[in-house]
């Protein structure tokens, strides 16, 4: 204990004159009774004492004794270092729900053992932030009532982890007060910019206490950790965290099972299956059970679709069909069935039938011969356009000669020799050839100009447009301007997967990647548990598939690095004032002293 002024201490000495007043009697007078000299004789040495045995158990005496020394003490402002620090006036709660705290721990979960461990640490005035992809404030201020309601009911997420965040929002959220703040995690960053030293360093430097809390424990996973997905299949990426391990991989759609693989993977290896992508909604499963469930299963959801429609006109023999580059890489693709018609029976010596039933999407001139057609041949076909068909001319001799009943989307001008093919433009179909724009070389070329609001995708050397991109009411028009008879592209492994993704674009097509979703993929931070969600017309598969996350038996490394750092700081002690108290203890003697008089029949 200690005084703010301990000069008042002098007041103690006003006890003296209460104990004078205690000890003071009158003066005895002396009488000689015979009788009574031998017993008064006997007592002597014990009369010496009695006096103060009476003093001692003379309750008012006691409680005037205190109520003066108490009164002396609280003019002395009394106060005792008491180390309460800043703990018990605000408590933030970081809980971290990422995928990862779903992982067992012994019978439980670490979650289940983070909400343990935080029901014991509430105090009287008590916030709670689940940490995430993003943070969440579920109470702000709240009572510990409130704060164990509301432990109760969390539930963890299958999304990353980012604990800096997490901290950040804490600052954020106690702006000028200091408080208590207690991470309860596995501390598995997923990120290399969680930096949870960082906030870690700011908050402490603002006065606030940061005590980690480490649910971490050894487990054993194999999990999908990535996914490669297009129309025809897809790869799917499994690695095992642990020791060497053999599981099977199955792919199911409801109780159908497409395919089933068994796989020995070794430790802290990866290994990388193939299975076929079917329509609609499937999944990719794990059938035996480990220490973290999130990561053993995947969803992939694959757009219904039919194949799309290519009607081929051409003037090329029967006999010369096999010869074709386009019209191989064409029959190569999975997604288009082709169909070839020869001028001149075409659309206009087609009868209704005919034309309901191949009903094109796209259509595609390919080396005609301008005499075998009928006049107004593409009359028919415009029309077709124009009520959202689409067309592809490619480049032959005497293009400029046919009519093509203005779709042609170039104005032709001469012939061009020797010059390099380059991208302008990257999009769907010419994103193969990001890196190396100038992707081919031509030793003949149509110079031309492009018509009004003509979109040039590739040009030559001079600038004359060998790719041409334009709309015509409801459809589009492509201009196809390489000659595959005078270039080398043909050759290249890229030629069937450019005209793949070219008639895909024309006709829209969607893509795969669109249907799949990590967890946490901007635009998606609602989506917190893997599954597939219904968006609008499009059934949305979301997915973990996140290494870091998935490595549950990775020790964290951050109390290791922070142990000389102050993580929790003891509380300083701070002056607690008694002067109050006391004086209301002072009070209660007072009137128990009133009281007892009464009693005892003075009052």
């Amino acid at each position: 204990m200690a005084f703010s002024n301990p000069i008042w201490l002098y007041a103690l000495l006003s006890l003296i004159p209460l104990i004078i007043l205690y000890l003071r009697k009158p003066k005895p007078r002396d009488k000689i009774i015979p009788s009574l000299m031998f017993l008064i004789k006997d007592k002597k040495t014990e009369n010496q004492f009695s006096f103060f045995k009476k003093l001692i158990r003379n309750l008012l005496f006691i409680i005037q004794l205190l109520v003066l020394g108490l009164l002396a003490l609280t003019l002395a402002e009394p106060f005792i270092q008491s180390p309460i620090g800043i703990s018990p006036k605000h408590t933030v709660l970081i809980i971290d729900a990422s995928a990862s705290s779903q992982t067992k721990y012994d019978l439980a979960t670490r979650f289940d053992k983070e909400l343990s461990d935080a029901r014991g640490a509430v105090s009287s005035k008590n916030s709670i932030i689940i940490a995430s992809e993003q943070p969440i404030v579920v109470l702000n201020g709240g009572t510990k009532r409130e704060a164990l309601d509301i432990l109760r009911a969390l539930q963890p997420t299958d999304m990353k982890t980012n604990l800096e965040a997490a901290l950040y929002e804490a600052d954020a959220l106690l702006k000028e007060e200091q408080a208590h703040i207690i991470v309860l995690s596995d501390f598995i960053t997923t990120d290399e910019k969680d930096q949870i030293l960082k906030a870690t360093r700011i908050l402490t430097s603002k006065g606030n206490s940061i005590e980690f809390i480490d649910v971490s424990n050894d487990a054993h996973n194999i999990g999908f950790i990535d996914l490669e997905l297009n129309k025809y299949d897809f790869r799917a990426f499994i690695k095992n965290f642990n020791d060497k391990k053999t599981v099977t991989i199955r792919h199911v759609q409801g109780n159908k099972v497409f395919n089933e693989q068994s796989v020995t993977i070794d430790t802290n290896s990866v290994e990388i299956l193939t299975f076929t992508t079917q329509p609609g909604v499937s999944r990719l499963e794990i059938v035996e059970n480990d220490d973290f469930s999130v990561d053993n299963k995947v969803y992939i959801s694959a757009p219904l679709q039919d194949k799309i429609k290519v009607l081929l006109i051409t003037g090329i023999k029967n006999e010369q069909l096999g010869t074709d580059y386009l019209i191989n890489a064409l029959t190569a693709s999975k997604e288009i069935s082709l169909s070839i018609s020869r001028p001149p029976r075409t659309f206009v010596t087609l009868d209704n039938q005919e034309i309901s039933k191949l009903n094109p999407d796209v259509i595609i001139t390919h080396k005609i011969n301008k005499d075998e057609l009928l006049p107004h041949e593409f009359d028919t076909i415009a029309r077709m356009i124009e009520s959202g068909k689409s067309i592809i001319i490619t480049a032959q001799d005497q293009l400029g000669q046919i009519d093509l009943a203005g779709l042609l989307p170039v104005i032709i001008e001469r012939l061009g020799e020797d010059s390099p093919i380059c991208v302008d433009i990257i999009n769907e179909f010419t994103k193969r050839f990001k890196e190396n724009r100038c992707f081919t070389d031509v030793d003949r070329y149509l110079i031309t100009n492009p018509k009004n609001n003509s979109i040039v995708i590739a040009t030559t050397e001079d600038g004359s447009p060998v790719m041409v991109l334009k709309d015509r009411d409801k459809g589009k028009i492509f201009y196809y301007g390489i000659f595959d008879d005078y270039s080398d592209f043909k050759l290249d492994k890229d030629y069937p997967i450019f005209w793949n993704a070219l008639i895909n674009f024309l006709v829209a097509s969607e893509d795969i990647n669109d249907y799949n979703k990590r967890m946490g993929d901007e635009g998606f931070l609602n989506y917190t548990k893997a599954g597939v969600y219904e968006l609008g017309e499009k059934m949305i598969a979301f997915n973990l598939l996140s290494e870091a996350e998935s490595n549950v038996n990775k020790k964290p490394e951050i109390i290791e690095q922070n142990k000389d750092f102050y993580i929790k700081p003891e509380p300083e002690k701070q002056p607690l004032h008694i002067e109050i108290p006391l004086l209301i203890f002072v009070t209660l003697l007072v009137m128990f002293e009133i009281l007892y008089i009464k009693i005892q029949g003075d009052l």
